[in-house]
């Protein structure tokens, strides 16, 4: 069994929306980015998970929930050189 712990990461998002914008700040908080310290156009996560890349999918999943919110990229300080700096997929 895996322990949860906690990954501190960076979401960067595309600039269109102001993140500290009192309705998308709270409408963050409400989609679950309530660990996460909000500026303008990026959002910096002490998310708990089992892995990296769960903790990766849902805080964007959760921050993407919002509209008019798009994560561009994601960094975090892993020492594992995979995972440091993270691009999503284009969608179409």
């Amino acid at each position: 069994m895996t322990s949860r712990k906690v990954h501190h990461f960076e979401l960067v998002t595309d600039g269109s929306v102001d993140l500290l914008d009192d309705g998308v700040f709270d409408a963050l908080y409400e989609a679950g980015c309530d660990d996460a310290l909000i500026a303008h156009h990026r959002l910096d996560f002490a998310r708990e998970a089992d892995t990296l890349s769960e903790a990766l999918a849902s805080a964007k999943a959760d921050a993407e929930s919002v509209p008019g919110v798009r994560v561009l990229s994601a960094k975090t300080d892993s020492t594992d050189a995979d995972n440091r700096h993270w691009r999503p997929t284009a969608t179409g």
